[in-house]
C-alpha cells in the first residue's frame, strides 16, 4: 500500500485489511482474520446495539506484510470503527 507521498504506508489496524472477516452468532458478531487460520481479533470496543466494532491494532499473529503488527494499540488517529451492517455478506460467516 502506498500513501500519497509514494512512501510505504502500513496498516495500523485490521479495519481496512482485505482479510478481515466476521463470525456471526445469535448473540455476538466477532472479527477474525481470514488469512491466519481464522484467529479471533479482539476489538477494543464492540457496541451490540449499533453493531459497531472499533479496531485499534494489528495482532502479532498477523501474516499480512502490509500490516504493522503490535501488542499495543496504534495511535488514536489510526483507530477504525467498522459498522458490521455495512460489511459485504461475503465477509460474514453465519455460525447460528
Amino acid at each position: 500500500m502506498k500513501s500519497d507521498t509514494g512512501m510505504s504506508d502500513k496498516l495500523h489496524t485490521c479495519g481496512k485489511c482485505e482479510h478481515l472477516m466476521f463470525a456471526h452468532t445469535q448473540l455476538i458478531t466477532s472479527p477474525y482474520c481470514g488469512m491466519t487460520n481464522n484467529q479471533l481479533i479482539v476489538p477494543h470496543f464492540f457496541d451490540g446495539n449499533t453493531e459497531e466494532v472499533t479496531l485499534t491494532r494489528v495482532p502479532e499473529f498477523c501474516e499480512n506484510d502490509e500490516a504493522k503488527k503490535s501488542s499495543k494499540p496504534a495511535a488514536k488517529k489510526h483507530h477504525l470503527t467498522v459498522k458490521i451492517k455495512e460489511i459485504s455478506s461475503e465477509k460474514i460467516n453465519q455460525l447460528d
